[in-house]
């Protein structure tokens, strides 16, 4: 995971697991990219903020892939059988190259209608992670989410239904009020 905060610990036990953040110049580039939203908040040019952000999103990404790139050298990353990351952006790629370099397996996660949407510009090297991303295994929580998988150049046989643990009620509930919306 990357480290967001200062006092984020780099290190810590979860349910059982050991979480491990990386990324030194990570909270670094929150703490700027704060203030500019703060800043540019008065105005409406999603554009600008765009640009503004881009390179501190590409150095916080960049930091990320170089503390990644020094743990996978160390004997605890050829130790981890599975790299899972729960989407289909670009980490998929990155996995793809860690499993390259310890012998473990890649798994990504279709967790959108178009999985494999372009990777942002604010990924270093991101022609590369696309073109990794492409050998690693999905699981998808519906069926439709593996067929666009398969339409979108993963092999059957690497794309994966598994259904997420929570039935859903068949039926939907009428709002009274058409004008708000709930996400969740």
């Amino acid at each position: 995971a990357s480290r967001p905060f200062r006092d984020t610990p780099m290190r810590e036990t979860w349910a059982g697991g050991e979480i491990i953040r990386l990324g030194r110049w990570v909270p670094a580039m929150n703490r700027i990219l704060a203030g500019i939203r703060r800043v540019l908040a008065r105005f409406p040019s999603k554009a600008l903020l765009f640009w503004m952000e881009l390179p501190f999103l590409w150095l916080a990404r960049l930091s990320f892939l170089l503390d990644f790139n020094r743990w996978l050298r160390t004997e605890e990353a050829r130790s981890v059988e599975v790299f899972h990351v729960h989407e289909s952006t670009w980490m998929p790629g990155l996995a793809v190259e860690a499993a390259h370099k310890t012998g473990a397996v890649a798994l990504g996660k279709a967790t959108s209608v178009n999985p494999l949407a372009p990777v942002g510009y604010d990924i270093p090297f991101r022609g590369k992670w696309d073109r990794l991303r492409r050998q690693a295994a999905y699981v998808a929580p519906a069926d439709y989410l593996r067929q666009e998988l398969v339409r979108q150049g993963i092999p059957e046989d690497r794309a994966f239904t598994v259904p997420n643990g929570v039935e859903l009620q068949p039926e939907t509930a009428v709002g009274a009020n058409r004008n708000e919306v709930l996400y969740v």
